[in-house]
């Protein structure tokens, strides 16, 4: 059989075609001219998400929290974003912090519970003498009315009946400076057996000075008038320390400003600054003195129809001075216990007379002294040491006196 002239040329054509679709579909190998390439951004670009378009006709809800804005007309234009609404109050289950910058609304009233509490605990105490303001005061105790309870015989019952005997009024004590002339004039006057009742008050104010309380005491006697304890190595304040036994008492309350400013003579008046005087003796070299304590007996004129009982002074009661000094200022001392004591020298014209005198801070204005008479030694021994300790070996002296007077320099 004959083929014909231009049939191999088409058959050869068709093979080569189906042969190249053949590879192109599906045996021809990726190259890097054929592999796709993903677009890389700009250097400093910002990359930004893509996210498919939503279908329009599904609704997007938008995230929680997040303004939400109505399309805008024009596709192509950006929408202008609308302002959040600030919320006014913390969210649900939040504890909102107090602002410390703001104001309160209960700002007054804490201010009035601060100034209440403030005068509560910065309490100040002023002493009145009929009438007059006497000064302020360091501390103050007792002067309440009181009652005994009295316990009768068991009953049938085994029960005991019980009932108060009467009242009576506690004494009042209280600590004060050099301030207070009429009180000083009272202690004064009362070491010279010139026995005065006064009226007065004892008012508590608060931190500003106004008054908040008082007990009132009526026809008073000063049972007691203490002295400080005076010591060369001391920092503290000096103080008397001074008891009233009054017939009878009133608390009530007070109100009102009040003077309780303490003067320049209470500010200059220390336990360190002193001095002992007495002739014959080497009193510069004393270093420390004990407390002194007059007492006053007081006693009660009971008479059965009346509640409130007259006291009526008795005699005063003068303790021994006890001082200390150095052990080798001691010779004149000893001369004295030896001629009054040992060889008994000891009549009237053999007591000696001195002074406890009370100094400013720059040991030369005298504030005040405490006079001593009709005054003998009776005993010196030395003070307990310890060896091994470098210490100044020191002495006590005691001395007895009949008599004591009380001044204050103005």
């Amino acid at each position: 059989m004959r083929v014909p002239a231009g049939l191999p040329i088409v058959l050869g054509l068709c093979l080569s075609a189906t042969a190249g679709l053949t590879t192109a579909g599906f045996s021809q190998a990726p190259t890097v001219e054929n592999q796709p390439r993903l677009a890389a951004p700009a250097r400093g670009a910002t990359l930004q998400p893509t996210t498919a378009a939503p279908d329009a006709a599904t609704p997007v809800t938008p995230p929680p929290g997040q303004p939400t804005t109505a399309p805008a007309s024009d596709p192509g234009a950006t929408p202008a974003p609308t302002p959040v609404t600030q919320v006014s109050g913390p969210a649900a289950g939040i504890t909102q912090l107090p602002n410390s910058t703001a104001t309160s609304s209960t700002s007054s009233s804490s201010q009035a519970a601060t100034g209440a509490y403030r005068g509560f605990a910065a309490a100040r105490y002023a002493l009145e003498l009929d009438g007059i303001q006497a000064g302020s005061l360091n501390s103050v105790e007792g002067g309440t009315p009181t009652a005994d309870v009295v316990s009768e015989r068991p009953g049938p019952d085994n029960s005991v009946a019980k009932h108060i005997a009467g009242v009576k009024y506690e004494e009042l004590s209280f600590s004060t400076g050099l301030d207070s002339k009429p009180l000083t004039d009272w202690i004064s006057a009362t070491l010279k057996s010139q026995h005065v009742r006064k009226n007065g008050s004892v008012i508590a104010a608060d931190y500003d000075g106004t008054a908040v309380s008082q007990i009132d005491f009526f026809n008073g006697i000063l049972s007691s008038v203490g002295f400080p304890a005076l010591d060369g190595a001391s920092k503290d304040a000096a103080y008397l320390t001074v008891s009233v036994a009054p017939e009878y008492t009133r608390p009530k309350a007070a109100s009102g400003k009040t003077s309780v400013s303490s003067s320049k003579i209470q500010k200059k008046w220390m336990p360190a600054n002193f001095r002992f005087e007495m002739a014959g003796l080497d009193g510069s070299r004393v270093n420390h003195i004990d407390g002194i304590t007059i007492g006053q007996k007081v006693v009660e004129n009971a008479v059965g129809e009346q509640r409130d009982y007259e006291k009526a002074p008795a005699a005063l009661e003068v303790p021994n001075v006890k001082l200390t000094l150095a052990q080798a200022y001691a010779g004149t001392w000893a001369s004295w216990l030896d001629d009054f004591v040992v060889k008994g020298n000891n009549s009237n014209d053999k007591e000696r007379n001195g002074s406890i005198v009370y100094l400013d801070p720059s040991l030369k204005v005298e504030l005040g002294r405490l006079n001593l008479f009709n005054c003998g030694i009776v005993r010196l021994a030395p003070v307990k040491a310890q060896a091994g300790r470098e210490s100044i070996q020191r002495v006590q002296a005691e001395l007895y006196c009949e008599r004591m007077e009380f001044e204050v320099k103005s």
